[in-house]
């Protein structure tokens, strides 16, 4: 399954070659939520860390907007690196998730905008180098 989860969210750039995500936690039944959200976007780092531990479930919700996750978000926000790994580890996928059908930001690139710290960057591209590679409306 997690193969064509890859494919299905790489059909914008096919230049990209399709990996496996990393095994991520998966609640069956559990539906995520926007908490995890809510709580990057107060900044509330602590629970954060707390949240994604208990509900990591939380880490695939995607605004019914923009469609960013909360890894976007927390690009935004510049959240310190543990909080990054860690929303990273609960839902790899995110990493290759683009936003809006307009933008197509990947989170690589909504941190570079946001100019993040080079320790995000590089936690950001570990998994997937090739997302630095993407094409999004700016590109």
């Amino acid at each position: 399954m997690g193969n064509k989860i890859t494919r299905m969210m790489l059909w914008w750039q096919p230049k990209i070659k399709t990996r496996s995500p990393s095994t991520q936690p998966q609640v069956v039944g559990v539906a995520p939520s926007s908490d995890l959200w809510d709580l990057i976007l107060d900044m509330n780092w602590e629970q954060v860390m707390q949240h994604v531990q208990e509900h990591a479930e939380d880490a695939q919700w995607s605004d019914g907007h923009w469609h960013e996750t909360p890894l976007h978000l927390a690009c935004q926000q510049n959240a310190p690196i543990h909080v990054i790994r860690a929303v990273i580890q609960a839902y790899p996928p995110a990493l290759l998730i683009p936003n809006g059908a307009t933008h197509k930001d990947l989170p690589i690139h909504i941190a570079c905008r946001y100019q993040v710290h080079e320790e995000i960057l590089r936690e950001l591209l570990k998994e997937y180098p090739e997302t630095a590679l993407g094409q999004t409306k700016w590109v």
